[in-house]
């Protein structure tokens, strides 16, 4: 643990901070995205189903992977400490450049829609943008500011997001004990056969489950990691996967199929249809875009911790982990991550990002359990409270090699563009290491990122902490 990171994070903090990464713009949109490519009222809840216990699986994983290696940068340390530096920066790039920007670019404007249609004018898509920037640099600002002011923001936020969402699960309840079963007749009536729709609609389901795996960025931050970390994933994943089947239950027991199809708002259709209230239908949007803004600062709260791991490594300028006097917080990074998420949030078109969030986030994940693969390879028994069997871990590994590849079979271009930008990060890391060689050059760039880090900082140096040794493991 770095010397300026403390460990504040109770376990309640850890459930709300993985439920909010987890539920956040996707169950408002992608179950219209699910049902078009499945087809069939039955075989969409099957895939939320089997999606929900594909990803307790990769939890199983990072149990054991977060108690062994308790320490900030999580997916990072692990691909590091184990395959290398390359990996390790692949695992980086991949997360920092890729998966967080994109996805908070998407649920940020997902969150100005909603807005806007909160304050009745929907479709203006220059409010939309504009609220979504408001809403980034707000959440910029609160994380900056006190990590415990973002902890208190983002169980409140949590919440009200879960609160939403038992709204939508009990209208929906109320409308089945009221006899309004007919969309659950002959429930795979129409079920696709197609590999690539199915794979489609299964990769669209599993971008609603990104973000379960941020937990283990602050692992330093949290109080007895080794107990809370296991528990918190346990808590949180079965409450997600309740929440999401529940809340798909209820479109389908208020809309029709052909609603369902043809709605880009589903939360939106299902308030409109029950109450037909304007009131209603924007305390809906408010809270939806609530939902959006917690997602987001739990990213700001835990992506921004894998900076401490990358500059003890010296694998990116060491400036950018200086961290903040008062409230020990890598203001540079999170300046740099700001920039991006605002960057993103301009993308009009939420398809392609969510495509590309959840392509990367698959390959993100697979090289963490390969890293596990090889420790129980070269150690069959750790000390980590929590273990998988090899072959399970083995059988994550394998599903997730299947997915990507029927992924890249189903939509070559847009599954084949994120593995491009993917491994970009592979001669971005050996330009980085032909740069660090010249010394006249490294010593200029890092005094051009140092001054103005100092000045945001108000500190003299940097101090990073001892690395902790986790070779010993293995």
């Amino acid at each position: 643990m770095t010397s300026s990171t403390k460990r504040n994070v109770t376990l309640l903090h850890a459930v709300a901070i993985i439920v909010s990464c987890v539920i956040g713009s996707g169950i408002f949109i992608t179950p219209q995205l699910v049902y078009v490519n499945v087809g069939s009222v039955g075989g969409t809840l099957v895939l939320w189903s089997v999606s929900g216990v594909y990803v307790c699986l990769l939890c199983w994983c990072y149990m054991e992977l977060g108690t062994l290696m308790p320490s900030s940068g999580g997916e990072y340390v692990y691909s590091y400490t184990v395959l290398g530096s390359w990996a390790g920066f692949l695992a980086w790039w991949i997360g920092f450049v890729v998966v967080t920007p994109a996805s908070c670019g998407a649920i940020a404007q997902t969150a100005g829609v909603y807005l806007a249609t909160a304050v009745g004018r929907p479709g203006d898509k220059i409010l939309c943008v504009l609220t979504a920037d408001l809403i980034i640099s707000f959440l910029f600002y609160i994380n900056i500011e006190s990590t415990r002011a973002s902890l208190v923001l983002n169980t409140f936020l949590t919440f009200c997001k879960v609160a939403a969402l038992a709204f939508i699960i009990v209208t929906g309840v109320i409308h089945l004990l009221l006899g309004n079963t007919e969309n659950f007749e002959n429930v795979f009536d129409g079920t696709t056969t197609s590999v690539a729709l199915l794979v489609t609609a299964f990769l669209d389901c599993f971008f609603n489950y990104v973000g379960w795996e941020m937990i283990v960025n602050i692992s330093e931050e949290i109080i007895n990691p080794k107990r809370n970390l296991p528990i918190a994933m346990v808590i949180s994943m079965l409450l997600v996967m309740a929440i999401y089947f529940l809340t798909n239950v209820a479109y389908f027991a208020v809309l029709s199929p052909s609603d369902l199809a043809t709605s880009s708002a589903v939360a939106l259709s299902l308030t409109t249809n029950s109450f037909h209230s304007i009131v209603m239908t924007s305390i809906l949007s408010a809270c939806v875009a609530m939902s959006c803004t917690g997602t987001l600062n739990s990213s700001y709260l835990t992506s921004s911790r894998i900076v401490f791991a990358c500059a003890r490594n010296k694998q990116i300028p060491e400036c950018l982990a200086m961290t903040g006097i008062h409230n020990g917080v890598p203001l540079c990074f999170v300046l740099l991550q700001h920039g991006l998420f605002v960057m993103f949030s301009l993308i009009p078109d939420l398809s392609i990002p969510i495509s590309i969030t959840s392509f990367a986030a698959v390959l993100k994940v697979f090289l963490s359990i390969v890293a596990l693969l090889v420790i129980k390879w070269q150690n069959t028994e750790t000390d980590a409270p929590v273990r998988i069997p090899w072959i399970f871990a083995g059988l994550a590994a394998l599903l997730q090699v299947v997915i990507m590849g029927l992924a890249i079979y189903g939509d070559p271009w847009v599954n084949g563009a994120a593995l491009l930008i993917c491994v970009i990060g592979i001669p971005v890391y050996g330009i980085i290491l032909e740069f660090q060689k010249n010394d006249v050059t490294c010593c200029a760039f890092g005094w051009c990122f140092f001054k103005p880090a100092q000045v945001l900082t108000s500190v003299d140096s940097f101090q990073s902490g001892a690395s902790p040794s986790y070779r010993k493991h293995f």
